[in-house]
């Protein structure tokens, strides 16, 4: 539901009247750089601590667990009973090591986030809370799109533990270690949040600076950066969520230092 001027009440026409300081749309290489500087860190929205994704499943205890498969087809005709009672089974099974990486090609859930893959050979320490490490990473839709990366640039500081990143980043880096490549998956809620109606908001065209365009970046008055997302002869119409807000984001990540 998008907020019209009457429903912004005297909130709304005070950011009219700081000016919305439009700031034109840079190119691909100019989203990549902001990204790199400030698109992991803390989005303006807070993170949330919780995820309820129908596909996967967490235990009480945080413990890793298997993906389960939605789309398995079960048995039509389940098997004939073995007359044969089954061997007794130990009274204490090992207990499950929750430490242990996923094996190559089994995705396993951790605290929200989707571990695909961890390959290479580990060296050193695990990275903990508090470590500050230096990240090479690449991010990507789930539709393939690479929205931001390092590959080429100068390593990501972080700092884990501390709310530099998004939660979900912050997650992935944990029990990382050099010469370790971890491949992630972080729903939306544990990245940028869900995009958020009410931050969608109509504005009279004839109330805006000249010279707005569709896919322009502005700055509310209040120092928000929204974008703008549909121009009609009577309205401007702006979006204030994240640009990733709503989107579970793809990580390709190795530490390559600890400081």
């Amino acid at each position: 539901m998008r907020i019209s001027i009457p429903r912004l009440h005297l909130a709304l026409i005070a950011l009219l009247s700081l000016g919305l300081i439009a700031a034109a749309c840079g190119g691909d290489d100019d989203a990549a750089a902001e990204q790199a500087q400030s698109g992991l860190t803390e989005p303006t929205n807070d993170d949330a601590e919780t995820i309820d994704d129908p596909e996967t499943e967490v235990s009480d205890d945080g413990a890793t667990v298997s993906v389960q498969n939605p789309d398995a087809a079960e048995d039509d005709d389940p098997p004939a009973a073995d007359d044969d009672p089954p061997a007794a089974a130990d009274d204490d099974p090992p207990a499950a090591d929750d430490d242990a990486p996923p094996a190559n090609g089994d995705a396993t859930v951790r605290n929200g986030i989707e571990i695909i893959s961890l390959t290479g050979t580990a060296e050193g320490d695990p990275a903990a809370d508090g470590d500050s490490v230096g990240v090479r990473y690449r991010g990507t839709l789930d539709d393939g799109t690479q929205f931001d990366a390092n590959t080429d640039g100068e390593l990501l500081p972080v700092t884990i533990g501390t709310g530099g990143v998004i939660a979900g980043f912050d997650e992935a880096l944990r029990g990382l270690r050099l010469g370790e490549t971890i491949i992630v998956r972080i729903p939306a809620l544990l990245a940028y949040g869900a995009s958020d109606e009410a931050l969608i908001f109509e504005l009279p065209r004839d109330q805006t600076p000249p010279g707005m365009m569709v896919g322009q970046n502005v700055r509310l008055g209040n120092g928000v950066t929204a974008e703008i997302i549909e121009i009609t002869d009577e309205l401007v119409i702006i979006d204030g969520n994240p640009p990733l807000a709503g989107e579970a984001l793809t990580f390709e990540i190795s530490i390559e230092r600890f400081q």
